[in-house]
């Protein structure tokens, strides 16, 4: 694929990989109810160095890991621990495929299901 045609398909929010934008609004594909409110979409925030620093001081194992990497996608999502925890699994892997959109990675995030 050429140059040209690579920057075509490519959206304008991408740079050098990363997800530039400030915030994005998430579908849900499972909406959840929230404080009385139904909720089909979030919106997440681009995370900051102290975000994942305060997610991950204590992070240890694979367990510790997981649960900082829900607190992180919570946090960014400005949705309280008992919230998140009513996020369907698709809905929260989008989530952390959108963190790691915004910092540029792959593999940062939620641990892929085994055999794949």
């Amino acid at each position: 694929m050429s140059k040209t045609m690579r920057s075509q398909t490519r959206p304008s929010y991408i740079k050098g990989g990363i997800d530039i934008r400030r915030t994005v609004e998430i579908k849900l594909n499972f909406p959840v109810e929230i404080g009385n409110v139904e909720r089909s979409t979030v919106t997440m925030r681009r995370p900051k160095g102290r975000d994942v620093k305060a997610n991950f001081r204590a992070a240890g194992g694979e367990q510790e890991n997981l649960e900082a990497t829900f607190k992180l996608l919570a946090d960014l999502c400005n949705l309280a621990p008992d919230e998140f925890d009513e996020l369907d699994m698709s809905d929260i892997e989008q989530l952390g495929e959108q963190l790691e959109a915004f910092m540029g990675k792959t593999g940062f995030g939620l641990p892929k299901p085994a055999g794949s």
